[in-house]
């Protein structure tokens, strides 16, 4: 009677186990390079398209759904609102961003979800003045990616926060 007790109790246990979803996977430098390569992809064409002002490129950049959260602004829901967001932050700019360096932290998956954290750096100088240096204004920031049904991988929720050595 004891064992049959135990024998359930281990059944129970092993089913509640086999039925958790996949623990996510942390990325260490040079692990699947496919999707550390796709994500870094990804962070590179934002990035050349953010220094061109390019909206409809960054719209293909983001889910239909994205939210992106920042410290000092109201989240913004939705990719028209984020292409709307980024048309009025580009048309309003004093200055240029003359390059964008990412720096990739960490990275996480679980199936069509990816996680990645790390530090930005956007160097940028005065459109009044092409003589001044670029200045660095720097952010860490989490963004989490999901895979499309076409591959892809888009920015679903961003969170972006200066960082205290930032010179702005």
């Amino acid at each position: 009677m004891l064992l049959d007790r135990h024998l359930a109790t281990m059944g129970l246990v092993v089913s509640l186990v086999a039925c958790q979803p996949a623990a996510p996977q942390t990325l260490p430098n040079g692990a699947e390079p496919a999707l550390r390569a796709a994500i870094q992809a990804a962070d590179e064409a934002w990035s050349t398209a953010y220094i061109a002002a390019d909206t409809a490129a960054m719209r293909r950049l983001y889910t239909s759904d994205v939210v992106s959260m920042q410290a000092d602004a109201p989240d913004i829901i939705g990719v028209d609102a984020m292409v709307r967001d980024l048309a009025r932050g580009f048309a309003g700019r004093t200055d240029t961003t003359v390059r964008i360096d990412t720096r990739m932290e960490t990275l996480e998956h679980s199936g069509d979800l990816a996680w990645e954290t790390g530090h930005v750096t956007l160097f940028m100088r005065s459109r009044e003045s092409a003589d001044t240096g670029a200045q660095p204004h720097r952010f860490k920031y989490i963004t989490f990616w999901q895979r499309g049904t076409d591959g892809q991988w888009r920015i679903r929720r961003d969170l972006g926060v200066g960082d205290p050595a930032s010179t702005h």
